[in-house]
């Protein structure tokens, strides 16, 4: 079987997305990869939101006039494969919790459907500004090996993997503006270290990407779809959340209580393991 066979029959078994859903996203005009550099938006602001499923489909039906979507290898819903890494005392982690700037994340992605991997690195100032810079690799061993591109953002300990993220995305790219959406379904999370797990299946993180400088985009009709059916933006790491939630041990989680009741209250997420 072909890597791409291997890859739609891999996507098709995961997907748990609704059929309103797989019918809506079939209407959208479609972009390329190569298309959607014109947004690549490797320096930006986001905006995130964390939605019902089961409404995704009315904000991809309002998105429809606005956006295409990226089809690559006959797919619109793509699998990734994510290793965050951290020190053995969580400083990254740490990093968010305490809200310092110019923070870091950390990790390895595989594209599932093309193979493709990447060390990526993204950085957050005091600005609320996102750098992300990436390197391609060969398999995540490859880490070790690129120690120097590593130092360039000041860390010296030894970094091991911390967290697995296994999700679906959808991504939309306006037609005229400088603005991508991005949709992540089907979370599973793996502490690296004590393997436990969870999954996320019944909820959808939108991340709003725009220019830094494009402030009119700040309040764009996705925003007003959204406020609309009655969510706000949020803090909500995948990382971090995915730490918490999994259990992972000796971490501070009283910056992420907010989030955490959120999640028990909306979406009926268990927290046992989040101390409250």
């Amino acid at each position: 079987m072909t890597q791409l066979a291997n890859t739609l029959e891999r996507s098709q078994s995961l997907s748990l997305v609704s059929t309103p859903v797989e019918h809506t996203i079939a209407e959208l005009d479609a972009h390329s990869l190569l298309d959607q550099n014109r947004a690549a938006l490797m320096t930006r602001v986001d905006d995130k939101y964390v939605i019902k499923q089961s409404d995704l489909h009315t904000f991809i039906n309002h998105a429809k006039q606005h956006f295409t979507i990226l089809q690559d290898h006959q797919l619109r819903i793509f699998p990734y494969q994510t290793v965050y890494y951290d020190t053995d005392d969580h400083q990254l982690y740490h990093q968010h919790h305490s809200g310092k700037a110019n923070r870091l994340k950390i990790r390895c992605r595989e594209y599932m459907h093309t193979g493709q991997k990447y060390l990526e690195v993204k950085q957050k100032n005091n600005k609320g500004i996102t750098h992300k810079y990436r390197h391609e690799i060969d398999c995540y061993s490859n880490i070790i090996n690129l120690s120097e591109f590593i130092l360039k953002f000041g860390i010296k300990d030894t970094l091991t993997p911390a967290l697995f993220v296994n999700y679906q995305r959808i991504t939309l790219m306006h037609k005229f503006e400088n603005q991508r959406i991005t949709i992540d379904l089907n979370l599973k999370y793996q502490d690296a270290r004590n393997h436990k797990t969870i999954d996320l299946d019944d909820i959808a993180i939108i991340e709003i990407k725009r220019d830094r400088h494009d402030h009119k985009l700040g309040r764009s009709t996705s925003h007003t779809c959204l406020y609309d059916l009655g969510y706000r933006p949020v803090n909500f790491s995948k990382y971090c959340m995915g730490c918490v939630l999994s259990g992972m041990p000796n971490i501070k989680k009283n910056r992420f209580k907010q989030n955490l009741l959120f999640l028990k209250k909306q979406f009926s997420i268990e927290v046992v393991h989040a101390s409250l």
